[in-house]
């Protein structure tokens, strides 16, 4: 009845549990480390005034890596051949890279929007002949009040994503690729618009 036990190799089980058991051992200690170094990054964030944006995208980028670096490593623990899965990855990450790259680019302009911060909320800019003053910036696109005076067609613009009518106020809402390109006309700032979030 216990026959099969005795056919066991034992030293084979006994070295698969301690390269398992120590695999998973290194993901806990990489999620733990990585946790931490998160915390720091955020606090550091905090301490030198970034954006706060700026600071959520960010860590929120990391820790998926850190996730995925963890599911990774658990999966080569268990036996799964991490190599096919890295390769997958890889490619879906560059295909949708291509597919995304205009939105890609306005988050990274966006980033850099709110990170530099060339100008902010109140300031006026153009931008590829709009003129008007800064509402507000987001990691996709940057919302402008266009001027009264300025006749520009932003209705049917390729330009400008969408325009609405807010309180008599025309608002455009410019994708930040193209706002990166934009010329601060003046430093003062309207005490009416929204300062970034």
């Amino acid at each position: 009845m216990f026959g099969f036990i005795q056919k066991i190799n034992w030293d084979a089980v006994l070295g698969t549990t301690i390269r398992v058991g120590k695999d998973i051992l290194i993901a806990v200690l990489l999620l733990l480390l990585g946790t931490l170094v998160l915390k720091g990054i955020r606090k550091g964030m905090i301490k030198t005034g970034v954006d706060t944006l700026v600071s959520k995208f960010i860590l929120s980028a990391l820790k998926v890596l850190l996730y995925i670096v963890i599911i990774i490593l658990l999966l080569g623990a268990v036996g799964v051949n991490t190599a096919s899965i890295v390769t997958v990855l890889s490619a879906v990450g560059l295909s949708l890279s291509l597919a995304l790259k205009d939105s890609l680019s306005s988050v990274a302009q966006g980033v850099f929007l709110l990170a530099v911060r060339p100008f902010s909320a109140g300031q006026k800019i153009e931008v590829e002949d709009i003129q008007g003053v800064v509402r507000k910036i987001t990691l996709f696109y940057t919302e402008i009040v266009v001027e009264k005076e300025d006749n520009t067609e932003t209705d049917n613009d390729e330009r400008v994503v969408r325009t609405t009518e807010s309180d008599g106020e025309k608002i455009a809402f410019i994708p930040n690729n193209r706002v990166s390109k934009a010329i601060l006309i003046t430093k003062d700032k309207n005490p009416s618009a929204e300062t970034p979030r």
